[in-house]
């Protein structure tokens, strides 16, 4: 089995919008995601498990094994509930990749998901961002497309098809890909970071993606709390506050080339 859904709720979430932030470049959808998370206080919905994902067993503080996973989170509001999707790891193959991306979308297909959205981070060489860096957004119609502007993110963003198109590598691609083989919006939301891979976390970057889902989402958010909240985060982050699940699964994680310029 390439997924396996594990129910840890009843609920049935209403006409629901999927946000997906895991681990990639700079960690920027993973620290988003788990920002909102927390501020939301979402609850637990689910727990993922795939054979594609890393072969490790984590021990705990406590000595117990767990593997490594994803998860959703369910957020109740009116005009439409929100479903988190974060975890440890990504598929560790081109074709688990696939299977994973597939079962989520297939699963969110399920519970009656409508748009999907996917957050992540865009290597950019120093030479090349002008000014405070941009968010490279890719959306999968030009209704979608409207919500950008709508949204109060005219200035901040670039879109893909303005740029000459490209390629989105990893969960963030394939998660619309296949959202949109079965009738679903996309929107994907990528930064532009100096880190190349998932072994940093860049926190002013995550804070630009932060700012743009609570406004697209209409989720409460002022600058003064994320600057506020953002700066405990930063006093946390490191190997040793993230525990051994972070430093086992990265070890795990191949690294990408000098010549890997692509978006996870």
């Amino acid at each position: 089995m390439d997924l396996q859904f594990r129910a840890l709720s009843r609920m049935r979430p209403r006409d629901p919008v999927l946000v997906e932030g895991l681990p990639g470049i700079g960690n920027i959808g993973l620290i988003s995601v788990d920002y909102l998370i927390d501020r939301l206080e979402a609850r637990p919905f689910a727990e993922l498990y795939s054979r594609h994902f890393p072969p490790v067993a984590i021990l705990d503080d406590d000595d117990q094994a767990s593997l490594p996973s994803n998860e959703l989170y369910v957020h109740r509001r009116c005009g439409g509930d929100i479903l988190f999707l974060r975890g440890d790891a990504q598929a560790i193959s081109s074709e688990g990749q696939h299977a994973v991306a597939r079962g989520i979308i297939d699963t969110c297909h399920t519970l009656g998901v409508r748009r999907v959205v996917t957050v992540g981070g865009f290597y950019t060489d120093p030479g090349e961002i002008k000014g405070e860096p941009k968010i490279l957004v890719a959306t999968s119609s030009a209704a979608v497309r409207a919500t950008i502007a709508a949204g109060g993110l005219a200035g901040r963003v670039e879109f893909q098809s303005d740029l000459g198109g490209g390629t989105i590598f990893g969960a963030n691609g394939l998660l619309l890909g296949f959202a949109h083989l079965q009738g679903m919006e996309g929107l994907s939301l990528m930064v532009q970071t100096l880190h190349k891979d998932e072994y940093g976390f860049d926190l002013d970057a995550s804070c630009m993606a932060i700012d743009a889902l609570s406004r697209l989402l209409d989720i409460p958010c002022t600058p003064q709390d994320l600057a506020r909240d953002m700066a405990a985060v930063s006093n946390e982050i490191s190997d040793s506050a993230l525990g051994p699940r972070h430093s086992i699964l990265k070890a795990l994680t191949k690294a990408p080339s000098e010549d890997d310029f692509y978006v996870r």
